[in-house]
Protein backbone atom coordinates (compact mmCIF):
# COMPACT_ATOMS: atom_id res chain seq x y z
CA UNK A 1 0.00 0.00 0.00
CA UNK A 2 3.10 1.97 1.34
CA UNK A 3 4.53 1.45 -2.44
CA UNK A 4 1.24 2.27 -4.15
CA UNK A 5 1.38 5.67 -2.51
CA UNK A 6 4.73 5.99 -3.77
CA UNK A 7 3.86 5.16 -7.54
CA UNK A 8 0.85 7.68 -6.99
CA UNK A 9 3.48 10.42 -5.93
CA UNK A 10 5.28 10.14 -9.41
CA UNK A 11 2.14 9.87 -11.43
CA UNK A 12 0.55 13.10 -9.64
CA UNK A 13 4.23 14.57 -10.58
CA UNK A 14 4.28 13.39 -14.14
CA UNK A 15 0.87 14.87 -14.56
CA UNK A 16 1.68 18.45 -13.37
CA UNK A 17 4.83 18.07 -15.72
CA UNK A 18 2.87 17.77 -18.43
CA UNK A 19 0.41 20.20 -17.79
CA UNK A 20 3.47 22.72 -17.39
CA UNK A 21 4.76 21.75 -20.50
CA UNK A 22 1.60 22.33 -22.21
CA UNK A 23 1.49 18.30 -23.60
CA UNK A 24 -1.71 17.33 -25.46
CA UNK A 25 -3.18 13.69 -24.31
CA UNK A 26 -1.56 12.33 -27.77
CA UNK A 27 1.54 14.01 -27.40
CA UNK A 28 4.63 11.41 -26.99
CA UNK A 29 7.24 12.51 -24.47
CA UNK A 30 8.86 9.73 -22.11
CA UNK A 31 10.02 11.60 -18.26
CA UNK A 32 13.71 10.55 -17.63
CA UNK A 33 13.96 10.27 -13.28
CA UNK A 34 16.56 10.76 -11.08
CA UNK A 35 16.57 9.47 -6.80
CA UNK A 36 18.53 10.81 -4.62
CA UNK A 37 19.99 8.82 -2.60
CA UNK A 38 19.68 6.15 -5.44
CA UNK A 39 18.78 3.37 -2.88
CA UNK A 40 15.80 4.86 -1.75
CA UNK A 41 12.73 2.29 -1.82
CA UNK A 42 11.43 4.92 -4.56
CA UNK A 43 13.52 4.19 -6.81
CA UNK A 44 12.81 0.17 -6.98
CA UNK A 45 8.95 1.41 -7.24
CA UNK A 46 9.66 3.74 -10.05
CA UNK A 47 10.79 0.59 -11.00
CA UNK A 48 8.22 -2.29 -9.81
CA UNK A 49 5.43 0.44 -11.51
CA UNK A 50 7.03 1.83 -14.55
CA UNK A 51 4.25 0.04 -16.34
CA UNK A 52 1.25 1.29 -13.86
CA UNK A 53 2.71 4.89 -14.33
CA UNK A 54 2.54 4.68 -17.97
CA UNK A 55 -0.50 3.18 -18.37
CA UNK A 56 -2.11 6.15 -15.87
CA UNK A 57 -0.04 9.15 -17.42
CA UNK A 58 0.59 8.07 -20.90
CA UNK A 59 4.29 8.80 -20.37
CA UNK A 60 7.38 6.01 -19.73
CA UNK A 61 9.29 6.76 -16.64
CA UNK A 62 12.64 6.30 -16.82
CA UNK A 63 15.44 5.69 -14.09
CA UNK A 64 18.27 7.22 -16.24
CA UNK A 65 19.86 10.42 -17.05
CA UNK A 66 18.34 12.33 -19.93
CA UNK A 67 20.66 11.64 -23.08
CA UNK A 68 23.03 14.17 -24.01
CA UNK A 69 21.09 14.77 -27.27
CA UNK A 70 17.63 15.72 -25.66
CA UNK A 71 16.41 18.59 -23.88
CA UNK A 72 13.43 18.34 -21.75
CA UNK A 73 10.44 20.97 -21.97
CA UNK A 74 9.88 20.16 -18.89
CA UNK A 75 11.80 19.57 -15.52
CA UNK A 76 10.68 19.06 -11.58
CA UNK A 77 12.59 18.65 -8.60
CA UNK A 78 10.68 17.99 -5.27
CA UNK A 79 11.29 15.29 -1.72
CA UNK A 80 9.81 12.67 -1.73
CA UNK A 81 9.77 10.90 2.06
CA UNK A 82 13.52 11.50 2.56
CA UNK A 83 14.22 11.54 -1.11
CA UNK A 84 15.04 13.98 -3.86
CA UNK A 85 13.19 13.34 -7.01
CA UNK A 86 14.16 15.08 -10.28
CA UNK A 87 11.61 14.26 -13.15
CA UNK A 88 13.02 15.49 -16.63
CA UNK A 89 10.08 16.07 -19.06
CA UNK A 90 11.22 15.17 -22.93
CA UNK A 91 8.59 15.54 -25.85
CA UNK A 92 9.13 13.36 -28.94
CA UNK A 93 6.08 15.79 -30.59
CA UNK A 94 6.11 16.29 -33.85
CA UNK A 95 3.01 17.92 -34.84
CA UNK A 96 4.08 20.83 -33.10
CA UNK A 97 6.32 23.65 -33.57
CA UNK A 98 9.00 24.73 -31.05
CA UNK A 99 12.63 26.75 -30.31
CA UNK A 100 15.49 25.72 -28.69
CA UNK A 101 16.60 28.66 -26.82
CA UNK A 102 20.53 28.78 -26.02
CA UNK A 103 21.41 30.91 -22.87
CA UNK A 104 24.83 30.85 -22.16
CA UNK A 105 25.74 26.63 -21.84
CA UNK A 106 22.09 26.22 -21.06
CA UNK A 107 19.40 25.04 -23.42
CA UNK A 108 15.54 24.76 -23.61
CA UNK A 109 13.34 24.33 -25.90
CA UNK A 110 10.38 25.85 -25.92
CA UNK A 111 6.59 25.42 -27.84
CA UNK A 112 5.39 27.80 -30.08
CA UNK A 113 1.70 26.81 -30.16
CA UNK A 114 -0.13 25.80 -27.07
CA UNK A 115 -3.80 25.42 -27.09
CA UNK A 116 -4.08 25.71 -31.16
CA UNK A 117 -2.84 29.87 -30.50
CA UNK A 118 0.47 30.62 -31.46
CA UNK A 119 2.84 32.84 -29.14
CA UNK A 120 2.94 36.19 -29.09
CA UNK A 121 6.58 37.95 -29.15
CA UNK A 122 6.05 39.48 -25.32
CA UNK A 123 5.02 35.74 -24.39
CA UNK A 124 7.92 34.02 -26.01
CA UNK A 125 10.08 36.66 -24.02
CA UNK A 126 8.09 35.50 -20.97
CA UNK A 127 8.73 32.30 -21.69
CA UNK A 128 12.68 32.73 -21.89
CA UNK A 129 12.61 35.01 -18.60
CA UNK A 130 10.99 32.25 -16.82
CA UNK A 131 13.25 29.28 -18.23
CA UNK A 132 16.30 30.37 -17.68
CA UNK A 133 15.12 32.59 -13.85
CA UNK A 134 15.84 35.90 -15.90
CA UNK A 135 13.21 37.51 -14.04
CA UNK A 136 15.96 40.68 -13.06
CA UNK A 137 16.89 41.70 -16.98
CA UNK A 138 14.79 44.45 -17.93
CA UNK A 139 15.79 44.02 -21.20
CA UNK A 140 16.10 40.71 -23.48
CA UNK A 141 17.25 40.58 -27.11
CA UNK A 142 16.47 37.38 -28.97
CA UNK A 143 18.66 36.44 -32.35
CA UNK A 144 19.08 33.19 -34.66
CA UNK A 145 23.08 33.49 -34.06
CA UNK A 146 25.10 33.94 -31.22
CA UNK A 147 27.53 37.07 -30.43
CA UNK A 148 28.41 39.26 -32.16
CA UNK A 149 24.92 39.54 -33.56
CA UNK A 150 24.01 41.53 -36.71
CA UNK A 151 20.34 41.17 -36.62
CA UNK A 152 17.69 40.69 -33.67
CA UNK A 153 14.09 38.81 -33.73
CA UNK A 154 11.87 41.74 -34.05
CA UNK A 155 8.12 41.64 -32.32
CA UNK A 156 6.77 41.50 -35.85
CA UNK A 157 8.43 38.31 -36.63
CA UNK A 158 6.09 35.23 -37.53
CA UNK A 159 7.48 33.50 -34.41
CA UNK A 160 6.12 29.61 -36.70
CA UNK A 161 9.04 30.82 -39.23
CA UNK A 162 11.22 30.29 -36.21
CA UNK A 163 10.21 26.34 -35.43
CA UNK A 164 12.48 23.91 -35.15
CA UNK A 165 15.65 26.82 -35.18
CA UNK A 166 17.76 27.93 -32.33
CA UNK A 167 17.83 30.99 -31.07
CA UNK A 168 20.11 33.04 -28.52
CA UNK A 169 19.50 34.79 -25.84
CA UNK A 170 21.13 38.69 -26.01
CA UNK A 171 21.53 40.71 -22.51
CA UNK A 172 22.50 43.88 -23.78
Amino acid sequence: LKDEGFAREVINRVQKLRKTAKLMPNDMAVTYCKVTPPNHRLAAVIKDYSEFIENTTGTPVRLASVPNDEIPVAVSCSSVKNAQVELHLVCYRTTSSAVTVHYGSRKHRILLVANDAVLTHTRLLYEVRNAFSLWSKSNLLLSLEPLPVAAYISSKCNLLDLANKDIHVIIP
